[in-house]
């Protein structure tokens, strides 16, 4: 198992690198091989990008206390 985050083209395979950032913005995901543009359902997601919006809040503010003890 890859341990950078990212998902494998449905078209080509390729694996494509995304984050929890990329998923939130709602701009399309482009497969840099076969130049396939992913979009995420908003609406069918909306429970998930409602969890990945906590998570992306919980990093920031462990990145934050991580600076304050430096």
């Amino acid at each position: 198992m890859d341990p950078n985050p990212g998902l494998g083209c449905p078209q080509c395979g390729f694996r494509i690198p995304i984050s929890i950032q990329m998923l939130l913005s709602g701009q399309p995901i482009g497969c840099p091989a076969c130049h396939l543009e992913l979009r995420v359902n908003r609406e069918e997601s909306k429970e998930t990008l409602n969890a990945l919006e906590k998570v992306a809040e919980a990093i920031a503010k462990t990145d934050e206390a991580k600076r304050g003890y430096q």
